[in-house]
């Protein structure tokens, strides 16, 4: 018997895929990045025929030569910010969890192996990269639930 989620279409996984991630290097100031987390929240946009809202980016990747070595969540600078952290004098380099787990672009065609990778590390982002190890693009939990979602393959329950 198949998995449904082995039956998703490639398509639709590949909808759930941010393909312009937030990237810093590890020397960037630690309150540049949160400007740039700042800068790439929440949008409206009203038109005549749609609504659309971002709801901004959720991490940075952090990249040597385009090659993830980091990354740093928005979960990251609460905690930070809770520990009373001094933030003035900080480089990402300093704060981001590393290593950094990725997945080969040419390994996401399973939704159950995608989800079973960010389950296994307790991790909510996922960084794509090609054969040479550069970075591609980002899966997120929420993307790839919205794209599901989108795509009617599941059902968001109303309480």
């Amino acid at each position: 018997m198949s998995n449904d989620s082995e039956n998703y279409s490639v398509s639709s996984l590949q909808k759930a895929i941010t393909t312009d991630p937030l990237t810093v290097t590890p020397e960037t100031i630690l309150i540049d990045a949160i400007a740039i987390f700042n800068q790439s929240q929440t949008t409206r946009l009203l038109t005549p025929n749609s609504l659309t809202i971002n709801q901004g980016k959720t991490c940075i990747i952090i990249t040597i030569d385009n090659r993830p070595v980091g990354i740093l969540t928005h979960r990251d600078i609460v905690r930070l910010i809770a520990q009373r952290v001094d933030l003035q004098n900080l480089t990402v380099g300093e704060v981001m969890t590393q290593p950094v787990i990725t997945l080969q672009e040419t390994e996401f065609t399973h939704l159950s192996t995608t989800l079973n990778l960010l389950h296994k590390h307790n991790i909510r982002h996922l960084p794509l990269v090609n054969a040479q190890g550069k970075l591609v693009g980002l899966l997120s939990h929420r993307d790839l639930k919205n794209s599901l979602e989108t795509d009617g393959f599941i059902e968001t329950k109303n309480h």
